[in-house]
């Protein structure tokens, strides 16, 4: 029996400065995690991310923001705790969460499928 591989996707981490073309920018649905290095509850929801299957994770983009290196830019959105997580669509914030909020994750990610899944 063949065991199926499958290429996960990983969250890319951009700075500040890539906030306007990468999150506000794009077509697809687009998540914007806060995190920080040395926060368990992010590595969790990494965990949980990495669960998505492969054919999902081609409608949307994920990028990643260190709390650390970009404390300014990270202030303006008020986070509430990390991991805080914010879905974006075609410029704007659809919804999101803060802390490790699994139920609040699957919501965003099964918003992000049914939006970028319209763009077939």
């Amino acid at each position: 029996m063949q065991e199926d591989t499958y290429q996960y996707q990983t969250a890319q981490e951009i700075s500040a400065q890539d906030y306007e073309m990468k999150i506000l920018g794009c077509r697809k649905p687009v998540f914007l995690e806060f995190f920080a290095d040395w926060c368990p509850p992010c590595k969790q929801l990494q965990a949980q991310r990495e669960q998505i299957p492969p054919y999902h994770q081609q409608l949307y983009e994920y990028y990643q923001i260190n709390v650390d290196y970009n404390q300014e830019f990270a202030e303006g959105f008020q986070l509430e705790g990390i991991p805080a997580v914010f879905l974006f669509y075609r410029g704007e914030m659809i919804d999101s969460f803060a802390g490790l909020d699994l139920k609040g994750f699957v919501r965003l990610v099964n918003k992000a499928i049914e939006m970028g899944s319209q763009m077939f």
